[in-house]
């Protein structure tokens, strides 16, 4: 770890962030982001920490992921209270404060590609240096069917400043795990947008095809049609 600033909490150069060493101690800190019921509370080696827009139940913490504010690092005894005094909305957490970040059947769902990548800059923010990014994302069809969009995706996110550290397809889901390798986000601000259009999924086409497709226009008979019928009506 870097060095501690015992009077504030904080690290005393704002800019570093914790760093996970080996060998580890203690218990696994995780954040789960769109969490369904927080099931890593199961597992007594996690300190799991569930968050959702729309929370399930009582033990997952309501939060906008995308609107959350990063702020400076913790010590770790600071870091502890201020975990365990947690209560929704949670609308800030601290950078550096997690060992893993789950994205659980997330990216997905997110309604556009910037969304995608903001999710993983902000888990890059919330890691420690070493943590790793849990990234879950279903998928039914052979292994190769979607090969090209699972390499587009390792591409943009190890732009961020991560590195893929494995890979499972299984058969409904695509499991990956990056770890991060850089303590500030490492793509420069002049190639995002590149990287922004890699995380894509194939239901962005579709939707772009239907902005594009030309809107139909009603025809002089069917406007005809429905003036004559309105006047019958009457």
């Amino acid at each position: 770890m870097v060095a501690e600033n015992e009077s504030d909490g904080v690290f005393k150069d704002e800019d570093r962030v914790p760093v996970i060493t080996d060998p580890f101690q203690g218990k696994i800190r995780l954040l789960d982001v769109g969490s369904c019921y927080n099931p890593f509370r199961e597992f007594p080696e996690f300190e799991p920490i569930g968050i959702d827009l729309c929370p399930a139940t009582d033990t997952v913490f309501q939060c906008d992921f995308l609107s959350l504010t990063i702020s400076r690092p913790l010590t770790p005894p600071a870091l502890t209270s201020h975990l365990s005094a947690m209560s929704s909305p949670v609308t800030q957490l601290p950078s550096g404060a997690f060992h893993v970040v789950v994205f659980s059947l997330l990216l997905e769902y997110m309604p556009s590609r910037l969304q995608r990548w903001r999710c993983c800059l902000k888990a890059h923010a919330l890691l420690a240096v070493n943590g790793l990014l849990i990234v879950v994302t279903p998928d039914s069809h052979s292994l190769h069917r979607n090969a090209p969009m699972m390499k587009s995706w390792k591409q943009a996110i190890e732009a961020v400043g991560f590195r893929r550290w494995r890979y499972e397809k299984q058969s409904h889901i695509h499991c990956m795990a990056f770890r991060k390798i850089t303590e500030k986000v490492a793509v420069e601000e002049k190639e995002t947008d590149k990287y922004v259009e890699m995380m894509y999924i194939p239901q962005d086409f579709k939707e772009d095809a239907d902005e594009k497709a030309p809107k139909k226009r009603k025809t002089k008979h069917k406007v005809a049609a429905k003036s004559d019928s309105a006047q019958q009506e009457k």
